[in-house]
């Protein structure tokens, strides 16, 4: 499926959603949820700055607006991974994100060039637990970490290599996890922290986890854990594979768990720390 199939028309295109200002002149990428495409600033034309607008689809204008919110939230902190933010607007029933551009995601760079060396992990994992670790001093819990949602700032990594994380779209405070507290539909699957494939209270925690198997498939070039099915129970067989079983204290009263232990999770009691 494509954006013109989830809410753009032939008489809507995509340049007339960018209020005349930016010109396009490539297509980063073209999902079900929204068109990133490399735009040049007719306002202001002699800025160097590579900027990318991101459109979503109509029907996605609330995901849009949280994720602007919290992108301008996490501006001013220089030299971390996090993109810079240009702006925002509504465009009919889309919502237009204008930000730094960037290079290839991560998992396309490791699928093209092979494993990232120890240097490069290094790198990598200090820049992006800076930025989590930032995310968290604004009370920020990203809730989708994964290769795709990690970009090179330039097309290759080595002594500069600089990184952003991007999507906050499903980003959350963590006073509102409790919402995932009926089914803990969070986090995309391969990359689930434990508490959440159980069913138990969660916190920024989660965030360390996924950037963990992110780390860790980046030094491996392969993934790390492949669920057999596309399933919570799948995908918590493939983490005990790799890591043995989940504890027992700390999973007890789990929701997902099917063992002895206890009944449904109570909601979490850290509120907004």
């Amino acid at each position: 499926a494509r954006l013109a199939a989830a809410g753009a028309t032939a008489a809507e295109p995509l340049d007339g959603l960018l209020c005349g200002r930016f010109r396009i002149t490539k297509t980063l990428a073209d999902g079900t949820f929204s068109r990133i495409a490399l735009v040049e600033d007719r306002l202001f034309p002699h800025w160097r700055r590579r900027v990318a607008v991101k459109v979503l689809a109509a029907g996605f204008r609330e995901v849009g607006r949280r994720e602007a919110a919290v992108l301008a939230l996490l501006q001013g902190a220089r030299g971390l991974a996090i993109p810079e933010f240009f702006g925002a607007h509504e465009s009919g029933p889309h919502y237009v994100i204008a930000m730094e551009a960037c290079g290839p995601s991560l998992g396309e760079l490791v699928k093209t060039s092979g494993p990232l060396g120890e240097r490069d992990v290094r790198r990598v994992s200090s820049q992006l637990a800076a930025a989590l670790a930032y995310c968290g001093a604004k009370r920020v819990i990203h809730a989708d970490i994964k290769p795709e949602n990690v970009l090179c700032a330039r097309p290759v990594l080595g002594v500069d290599a600089e990184v952003r994380l991007i999507d906050f779209g499903n980003a959350i405070r963590p006073s509102e996890a409790v919402r995932y507290y009926d089914d803990f539909e969070i986090q995309s699957l391969g990359y689930r922290a434990p508490e959440v494939l159980a069913g138990v209270p969660f916190g920024y925690a989660i965030d360390m986890f996924s950037l963990g198997v992110v780390l860790v498939e980046a030094a491996l070039g392969r993934a790390l854990l492949r669920p057999a099915r596309a399933d919570r129970g799948a995908a918590r067989a493939a983490i005990e594979a790799a890591l043995g079983p989940f504890p027992a204290a700390r999973f007890a009263g789990a929701r997902f768990v099917v063992d002895d232990l206890g009944s449904a999770p109570a909601p979490a009691d850290d509120g907004d720390r």
